[in-house]
């Protein structure tokens, strides 16, 4: 967040996981999403959980990843994910 509120440059997307250290990725995600610099910016969540996953849509998440075992599948949806348009949900 900090790094956010004092960047030049902001991310076109944030991938977010929900387990973070320090604060999680809920807690993150209502920041981001009460953020005027930082609201628009779509958040892709990472979770396995499906509450989660229920939770964060209502909190403004634009797309989730389900985190899979393999490596590839994970890279193979993270693609997908920056290839979508988000301006026009």
């Amino acid at each position: 967040i900090n790094r956010l509120k004092n960047s030049i440059i902001l991310p076109d997307i944030i991938f977010m996981d929900i387990n973070m250290p320090v604060m999680n990725g809920i807690e993150c995600l209502v920041e981001l999403t009460q953020n005027p610099l930082t609201k628009h910016i779509p958040v892709v969540i990472l979770t396995t959980d499906n509450y989660s996953m229920k939770l964060t849509r209502q909190l403004g998440a634009k797309a989730f990843i389900k985190k899979p075992n393999n490596y590839k599948v994970l890279i193979q949806n993270i693609e997908h994910i920056i290839n979508l348009d988000f301006n026009n949900e």
